[in-house]
């Protein structure tokens, strides 16, 4: 073997191995689960309405959604007819319009707990908020419990934003409108499941660039058997 030849091989082999470790530490399915929480934090309310919502804020990293399980045990469980779905979060934070309503709602007794399973892919937009909403068959409240604090447990760049951090919509003395209350003044208690999203770029720089590195390889085999 040639020395240049000897160089060009050593460059693949150390090219592959950095590529490698790349692509080992983009986020992917093994890396699924709680991506935002603040189930730990104690029941001290509960916020009826309607329609009842989370806001969450995406960070940099997109998230595929598995489920959002929330706390019912105040009034033990979903009411007749109770739905879940994701809303658009408007830019000064309000609720938008319903995106995305597949899911199916299970309510465990012994933990007060109601689990809404997607059945259907949903992927949360990298720097995109979010309203996470329980809903209610019109004139028909549910609940979903509260907590006094605004601390939380989050991954992948997840946050709750400050300002209009839970809503209730509601029939009140001037008609159907939003109850708004923002972090400080606590939070619903709720867990996002999830994974990111991979990103490609790993992926396309081995498949972009090894066919490159080789191509060098024989390259430089051709002049010297030349």
């Amino acid at each position: 073997m040639t020395a240049t030849a000897g160089s060009a091989r050593f460059a693949l082999v150390g090219f592959l191995m950095v590529a490698a470790l790349e692509l080992a530490y983009i986020p992917g399915e093994s890396r699924a689960g709680s991506v935002v929480s603040t189930l730990d934090l104690p029941i001290e309310a509960t916020f009826p309405g309607e329609q009842v919502g989370a806001a969450i804020q995406i960070g940099a990293i997109p998230i595929s959604l598995q489920s959002v399980v929330y706390s019912q045990a105040v009034n033990s469980g979903p009411a007749p007819g109770e739905t879940f779905a994701i809303f658009s979060r408007n830019a000064d934070g309000t609720v938008g319009s319903s995106i995305f309503s597949s899911f199916t709602l299970n309510y465990d007794e012994s933990t007060g707990l109601t689990t809404a399973t997607a059945t259907a892919p949903f992927i949360f937009r990298a720097d995109t908020s979010y309203w996470l909403m329980m809903v209610e068959t019109p004139g028909s409240f549910g609940n979903w419990d509260n907590s006094l604090d605004f601390t939380y447990t989050s991954s992948f760049g997840v946050t709750i934003p400050d300002l209009n951090a839970s809503v209730s919509y509601f029939q009140g003395d001037n008609g159907y409108e939003h109850d708004y209350l923002n972090a400080s003044d606590g939070l619903q208690l709720f867990q996002l499941n999830g994974s990111a999203v991979p990103e490609p770029s790993g992926l396309a720089m081995v498949l972009t660039c090894g066919p490159a590195v080789v191509g060098m390889i024989m390259l430089h085999r051709r002049r010297r058997a030349g």
